[in-house]
């Protein structure tokens, strides 16, 4: 198997489950040489719009401070205690429609890949009509795209209890 080996890479996330093992993922598909990881989270604006519409008491510019520092605060937690070796991780958090912004992103910071996690966030409806996030930039992205699951799962096949039953 061929190793991929990548200097920039972007990993946008919603800090949801998967959200490390992404991380993890890219500082692994780094070279020995190092490189740039930048850290994305979209606040989603379709989606602060609805929040504010639910809770108009709380001010808009209220909402983007709280939405930044809650965005901060998860960033902080995900990379303690990460082993960087010779990468550099960046933060950044921006406004838009996440699909849009990653690819948008990707294309100005020129980067080698993507790695991300499937978040699945929408209801069943706009899921069937629009598909996921990843699903989107998976379609419109400049570059790799590498899709990490939530979880982990163990590949290990385990051994059936009585072998004899297979035998005829």
């Amino acid at each position: 198997m061929v190793e991929t080996v990548s200097q920039d890479i972007l990993v946008p996330m919603d800090f949801g489950p998967g959200s490390r093992l992404a991380l993890e993922r890219a500082i692994r598909s780094l070279g020995p040489e190092g490189g740039t990881i930048c850290v994305l989270h979209v606040i989603d604006q379709p989606r602060m719009a609805q929040i504010h519409t639910l809770m108009p008491e709380i001010g808009e510019a209220e909402l983007h401070r709280r939405l930044r520092q809650q965005a901060e605060t998860h960033y902080a937690q995900l990379v303690a205690g990460l082993e960087l070796g010779k990468a550099t991780v960046e933060p950044m958090i921006i406004e838009g429609n996440p699909f849009l912004k990653i690819v948008q992103l990707a294309r100005d910071l020129d980067v080698d890949m993507i790695v991300m996690t499937v978040h699945r966030g929408l209801t069943h409806v706009e899921q069937f009509l629009f598909g996921s996030t990843a699903e989107r930039v998976l379609r419109l992205a400049p570059c790799p795209v590498l899709i990490v699951p939530e979880k982990v799962v163990s590949s290990a096949i385990e051994p059936a209890e009585d072998d004899a039953s297979y035998a005829s």
